[in-house]
């Protein structure tokens, strides 16, 4: 959770904004502790009705419930999620069925130097397999 003094300031920050883009350092990894709603109701309810989310961070940074409630209500303008708490997005997901909702796969990571950054994992953790040391970017 988030200490109410950033839920304060995030608040009157965002009540000026037109777009809230979210995202986290590289080092939030899968085998990194956990930040869990990071933008839930009070950050929500404190964006202006014509702002729009973009959530390109990690599943259960932004309160899915909290941002589904508000986007029903019109409260905002409408959303582009990348990320989400269960991925793949369930197919029964509310999320589709927004006119207002941009649903990417989990794509968002993906830039001109994508292509290299992973050939160097794989050639890191080929080596790191040899030696018998841990891998890295190991996802369970």
């Amino acid at each position: 959770m988030v200490a109410k003094a950033h839920v304060g300031f995030l608040s009157g920050l965002l009540a000026s904004r037109f777009r809230l883009s979210v995202g986290t350092p590289r080092s939030l990894r899968p085998e990194a502790p956990p930040r869990k709603l990071l933008i839930g109701d009070g950050v929500l309810a404190a964006m202006p009705d014509d702002a729009y989310l973009l959530n390109v961070s990690r599943g259960g940074v932004v309160d899915e419930a909290a941002l589904l409630a508000e986007l029903e209500r019109d409260r905002l303008a409408g959303a582009a999620l990348d990320v989400f708490e269960t991925e793949p997005l369930p197919e029964d997901s509310p999320f589709w069925e927004l006119d207002d909702v941009i649903v990417t796969p989990h794509a968002a990571a993906t830039t001109r130097d994508y292509y290299r950054r992973i050939a160097d994992i794989v050639r890191e953790n080929r080596r790191r397999a040899v030696a018998g040391d841990p891998l890295v970017n190991r996802v369970v």
